[in-house]
């Protein structure tokens, strides 16, 4: 039986990680499931995975999730099979103790009781279930990283794993949309998060970014909000606090000179939504 988490609970252990060709997977018959959850990224080839019974396409770039106890197999290009850095890990530590490699048995096999960290994570549903995701380019630094660390095993190798593999995880949920946006979400949010932290200084108003991005309003807001988790209001407030935190702990400016300097329309506007966010009205922050 699975253990409920959120994100902010989530200390992945990596267990093991390998850069495998599949040239010689060849042969195999048949799904396999593995006890911990294994992250597959494609550095070349092609072919297809088959996951629970359905077919998907891998190529070089691709990066594919699959939770503990998910039935898998490989299904490699016969003239240009696929290779990987591959990743077995667990979302927790609480299996650090097992810190060699299991390999996976046939789906028949399998055992659901064997899983080493049956966890389900709530506040990000995209981790409990199997994940493709394309062109994630991005990420494959952080994986060679990983890899590094895991192979040297230096003093604290597995906490420099772990928080690698935290960010990475966060990186593919922003990928994902972390709902049903997508890479939209991820290129709108990522376009209007940069028009923000260039212009939170000024008036913004979602029916002016509507028509700055092409979207209608309410559907900017929910992209952004798929893959932030906040409304585009309540992310330009957080960051128009930020920057006041900043501007109140390191100049002498007045209160009322930090708030026009953020963006807010008056000193009361502006000391309100700062004690909301801090506690403290921005005078006490600062003394």
């Amino acid at each position: 039986m699975s253990v409920d988490i959120r994100m902010s609970e989530l200390h992945p252990f990596v267990r093991y990680s390998r850069y495998v060709t599949t040239r010689d997977y060849r042969k195999l018959k048949g799904e396999q499931c593995a006890v911990d959850c294994r992250l597959f990224y494609c550095v070349g080839g092609r072919g297809e995975f088959e996951i629970e019974g359905e077919l998907h396409s891998v190529e070089s770039g691709s990066l594919l999730l699959i939770p503990q106890g998910v039935a898998y197999s490989y299904h490699p290009d016969l003239s240009d099979p696929m290779s990987f850095l591959a990743l077995n890990f667990d979302y927790t530590d609480s299996a650090s103790a097992l810190s060699t490699p299991i390999p996976p048995v046939k789906k028949e096999r399998f055992n659901p009781s064997d899983i080493l960290s049956p966890v389900a994570v709530t506040d990000a549903v995209e981790l409990n279930r199997p994940l493709l995701l394309e062109k994630m380019n991005s990420v494959y630094p952080l994986l060679r990283d990983i890899n590094d660390e895991y192979e040297r095993q230096e003093a604290w190798f597995e906490v420099r794993c772990s928080s690698l593999l935290l960010i990475l995880l966060t990186r593919v949920l922003l990928r994902a949309g972390h709902g049903s946006g997508g890479r939209r979400s991820e290129e709108v949010s990522a376009s209007l998060i940069d028009f923000i932290r260039e212009n939170y200084a000024t008036r913004i108003t979602l029916a002016d970014l509507g028509a700055r991005f092409g979207y209608h309003p309410n559907y900017l807001n929910t992209l952004f909000r798929q893959h932030t988790g906040k409304t585009v209001y309540n992310y330009l407030q957080d960051y128009r606090i930020t920057e006041a935190i900043h501007l109140l702990q390191t100049t002498d400016m007045s209160v009322s000179e930090i708030a026009v300097a953020t963006g807010f329309c008056d000193i009361s506007h502006f000391s309100k939504a700062f004690k909301k966010k801090t506690g403290f009205s921005p005078v006490e922050f600062r003394l």
